[in-house]
């Protein structure tokens, strides 16, 4: 299913790799409707009549929510460029006595990420229906959850921003705090940016890159994103896609920190413990996937926002990444996924317990078992 719909209402906007914000991780409760909850049906949509009497007001918002977290905890683990006002309007319109299949893909997914952020926000839904889901109540979450993600996007871009040149060695080295020398006027940022389709040893295929003759657009992938960061082998792509190594730097800089790469323990303080992911995921893996294709280039900034007419979207970007995710068969995407849980993840996820063989007390409970019983026959 497409996740592009779903964030096609999204203003443009774009995140400054100066911008910092601390993360504080959010909580989780989720809120069921009962037969208490009364509405009329309009069409497909369900319109509550009933306000709830025990929660906050119409007039303000419950100061003991923390949406900006909440919103940072969104963009890194589920999508950045989400349209938090569409996704909104479609949760409290939605009917709850239909099922999925009565509304459309696009609903489905806004209806996906409302749930989502019902789980993350106590009284969520409660609070929204408070406020008559319209107005300044309405107003005050939708800013506050998308100041967090736009937080989120400039926080992590800063971050790898800053790691791109330990990670890329030039002479002179790559300065931090100016793009203007990566991207394809870089031999080696530009040779992780370059489509894999095309061959960026090839002085003509620089020149075009560099002068713009060759235009590069959101669904033709960079070679950062497979392992060896290349693959001329157009039939060995699903064995290479998403293994590129700096991709893996890349999420373990922006998840686990500089002092952690993974292991049995995650250090408390990290952005994976914070947001509660215990396991890759392809919306995790699209996040810094983004991220990184922004650090490498010499765009001053990650433009948030979604312009059909340009070439490039950062946005249809990260949707096609996780559409891939969606659509690739069961098996092959079962096997990347507990391959990067290798990586980032081995002591949380369990990736590396090996469930086919039997455990250490279990055979020496074994053992113990048959001790007793010869023990029991020549007594």
């Amino acid at each position: 299913m497409s996740v592009a719909s779903a964030t096609s209402g999204l203003s443009q906007q774009s995140v400054s790799p100066e911008d910092s914000v601390s993360q504080v991780g959010g909580t989780s409760k989720k809120r069921t409707l009962t037969s208490d909850d009364e509405g009329d049906v309009d069409g497909d949509h369900w319109r509550p009549t009933k306000k709830p009497t025990s929660w906050a007001s119409s007039s303000s918002l419950d100061k003991s929510l923390d949406l900006k977290s909440v919103g940072r905890i969104l963009a890194r683990t589920t999508n950045p460029f989400m349209d938090i006002d569409s996704v909104i309007r479609a949760g409290l319109a939605r009917n709850p006595s239909l099922p999925a299949s009565a509304f459309t893909k696009n609903e489905q997914c806004l209806h996906k990420y409302y749930d989502i952020i019902c789980q993350r926000v106590p009284c969520f839904q409660d609070q929204l229906l408070a406020g008559g889901g319209e107005g300044a109540l309405n107003g005050a979450i939708t800013t506050s959850l998308a100041k967090g993600r736009c937080d989120a996007l400039s926080t992590d871009v800063n971050t790898l921003k800053n790691a791109i040149p330990q990670w890329c060695e030039t002479d002179p080295p790559l300065p931090k705090d100016d793009k203007s020398r990566r991207g394809f006027k870089s031999d080696v940022t530009g040779a992780l940016l370059c489509p894999h389709t095309e061959e960026w040893a090839l002085n003509t295929t620089k020149s075009k890159l560099r002068s713009g003759e060759l235009v590069v657009t959101h669904d033709q992938w960079p070679n950062f994103i497979f392992a060896d960061h290349a693959c001329p082998d157009i039939e060995d792509l699903p064995n290479k896609v998403f293994r590129g190594e700096i991709l893996v730097k890349a999420f373990q800089r922006v998840f686990i920190g500089t002092a952690t790469s993974g292991g049995d323990k995650q250090n408390n303080r990290s952005l994976a413990y914070k947001s509660g992911l215990k396991s890759v995921t392809p919306a995790s893996i699209g996040y810094v996937a983004t991220l990184l294709r922004s650090a490498l280039s010499s765009d001053a900034i990650l433009s948030s926002g979604r312009d059909d007419t340009l070439p490039f979207s950062y946005a249809t970007f990260f949707d096609g990444i996780v559409d891939y995710f969606n659509e690739e068969d069961d098996e092959i995407i079962a096997d990347l996924l507990s391959w990067w849980n290798h990586r980032i993840f081995p002591g949380l996820s369990g990736a590396l317990k090996n469930t086919g063989k039997p455990s250490s007390r279990e055979l020496l409970a074994k053992q113990r078992k048959e001790r007793r019983s010869k023990a029991a026959g020549s007594g």
